[in-house]
């Protein structure tokens, strides 16, 4: 019997930390998800700030 309440001991433990990785994991998309939008941002006011003859375009690759 000890063997079988240890195995649940296990399990429990086991089910325990995979739910706390798996809100890790949700924190750590939120955290992606607003690193790319800055970034995006940051690109796009880098390619406002160029300085281009009058006449010439900019092609933008959207990625």
């Amino acid at each position: 019997m000890a063997g079988i309440l240890e195995i649940w001991e296990m399990v429990t433990e086991i089910i325990r930390k995979v739910k706390r990785l798996a809100v890790s994991s949700q924190e750590i998309s939120i955290i992606v998800a607003l690193i790319s939008q800055i970034a995006s941002r940051i690109n796009l006011l880098a390619l406002r700030s160029l300085r281009l003859p009058e006449g010439k375009a900019v092609k933008v690759l959207v990625l």
